[in-house]
């Protein structure tokens, strides 16, 4: 294919069925007849209607990720202060940091199948919720010892919320 024009592209916008040392066919060319083209006449255009609570599944999607990584990611920098403020020693805050990816990988086939199922707003939704259980769990005034369990525990919904 040569080019007779400066202002001709290089590149075509349609597929090309081989070329030969003259010239290449085009899926253009095939359809229409090697007439001109007539985009006003070739181009469909669609209407799509937004609804008002796809932004809000999308703010909640955005928020729910943010606030789960800043829960999954909690123990690891306070690691010092956690031991002596809970009684956590290195091997718990490394087992707390580690609940995120072991429960993901439990119960990421469960939410693919509820994902495909019954669509994105009830598991963007029940991700938030279970967050919000997670973090709440945490706040809650308990002796040492019942509070450590109930923090792995937290942990654990947190990371199911990750997927």
């Amino acid at each position: 294919m040569t080019i007779e024009n400066e202002n001709e592209p290089l590149i075509s916008d349609s597929k090309s069925y081989g070329s030969t040392s003259q010239e290449s066919l085009t899926d253009h060319d095939l359809l229409n007849e090697n007439k001109p083209i007539n985009y006003k006449e070739d181009v469909k255009t669609e209407e799509f209607t937004v609804y008002w609570y796809r932004w809000y599944i999308c703010l909640i999607f955005a928020v729910q990720g943010l606030l789960q990584g800043a829960v999954w990611n909690t123990w690891s920098p306070i690691d010092d202060s956690a031991e002596a403020a809970i009684g956590f020693t290195k091997s718990d805050t490394e087992l707390l940091t580690n609940w995120g990816p072991i429960s993901f990988i439990i119960t990421m086939p469960f939410y693919m199948w509820l994902l495909q199922i019954k669509g994105l707003r009830l598991t963007v939704v029940s991700g938030a919720f279970l967050v919000a259980i997670a973090t709440g769990l945490r706040c809650l005034p308990l002796p040492n010892h019942i509070l450590q369990y109930v923090i792995h525990v937290a942990q654990f919904l947190n990371g199911i919320a990750g997927c």
